[in-house]
Formats: C-alpha cells, structure tokens, sequence
C-alpha cells in the first residue's frame, strides 16, 4: 500500500488504475440507463456527483472489458465459462 496523491488514503502499490477524488455531500445528478455502462446496471434516479482529482496508473495497465452487443457477444461465452467453472461448486454445496 502507498498513500494517494490528492487524497488521504491508503492505495494499492501494484493498481493498473487508480482514480482519486471526492464524493459530493451535496450535489447529487439524474442518472438514467441511457448513462451506464454494459457492466453496471443502475436505476434511473438521482446519485452522488464524484470529482476525481487524479488520474494514476502503471506501465501499460490492462484495463479489463467486454463488448455487450446483440448476441452471441464474448459475454456471453464468458458468463458459459463462469458457469462452468462454479456449477461443480454448487452441486457440492447441496
């Protein structure tokens, strides 16, 4: 762990990405699902406004994604992978 640059906070040494900032108390904004990303699926409704203050990461970071589209996508493949991987897992637990 290393402290943050603009906050005061402890952080990972090795991130890919950090971002540091402030969450607004006060000021709250509309967000609808047009506004989300694939991966995180809001409600629409009103939410804490972040500032970032910085903007840090290593060499050549791997920022990990999928594309989400009209199927077959590479989700879809990853989500059959998931499954297969943690099925045995729950049979065992039943």
């Amino acid at each position: 762990m290393v402290k943050a640059r603009t906050v005061d906070l402890l952080v990972p040494a090795h991130a890919e990405m950090i971002l540091e900032g402030m969450l607004s108390r006060q000021r709250r904004e509309l967000k609808d699902l047009s506004a989300t990303t694939p991966v995180i699926i809001l409600v629409a409704g009103m939410y804490p406004v972040f500032h970032v203050t910085c903007i840090t990461q290593r060499k050549d970071p791997i920022y990990p994604a999928t594309i989400v589209g009209k199927p077959p996508m590479e989700d879809c493949y990853m989500g059959k992978a998931t499954e297969r991987m943690f099925l045995p897992l729950s049979n065992a637990a039943s």
